[in-house]
């Protein structure tokens, strides 16, 4: 359900990012207010996702290595966010082109684009490696589930021909 409420909310930030270029002024707009609100909504479920996950999904060594990476870079993106929403409600109209002067962006109009794209692939990313633990765990569980009645069903074969094997040898 968590994931599903993450793709969800990242599907629709996604798309208003890329496909509504009239959210990007010069100067920060409540489109891009909404952006961020979407932004905080996806923290929110990715907080929640990820303190739940390791309980519900064992990993190896190698694969909490990746996760971990991928999950300290999003937090940065996180951090980062709330301090350019920071900055762009303390300043409205001067928001952006504070954040074009300290070097956080190159275009005013698309200061807040220019922030949320790298964060949308590298989010992308990790709901890619999210989403491939989880299946692999599901495969995994379904193959051992599937071994488990195999092993059920040799041994109550075996136990039914010592049976019989025994049942012969006392007729003798």
């Amino acid at each position: 359900w968590l994931h599903l409420n993450l793709l969800i909310q990242f599907q629709s930030l996604y798309r208003d990012v890329l496909c509504n270029a009239a959210v990007f002024e010069l100067h920060y707009s409540n489109a891009e207010a909404g952006l961020f609100q979407a932004f905080s909504r996806l923290e929110e479920i990715y907080t929640h996702l990820i303190g739940r996950f390791p309980a519900s999904c064992p990993l190896s060594e190698q694969e909490q290595g990746v996760l971990t990476q991928l999950c300290q870079k999003v937090v940065k993106y996180f951090q980062d966010g709330k301090q350019i929403k920071a900055v762009l409600e303390q300043n409205p109209s001067q928001g952006k082109a504070i954040l074009v002067a300290n070097g956080l962006a190159s275009n005013q109009q698309f200061a807040v684009r220019e922030w949320i794209m790298p964060f949308m692939s590298c989010f992308a990313d990790l709901l890619k490696v999210l989403w491939t633990l989880w299946t692999q765990l599901k495969r995994k569980k379904q193959s051992m589930a599937a071994s488990r009645r195999g092993i059920e069903q040799l041994t109550r074969l075996v136990a039914r021909c010592a049976l019989d094997q025994q049942q012969q040898q006392q007729q003798q």
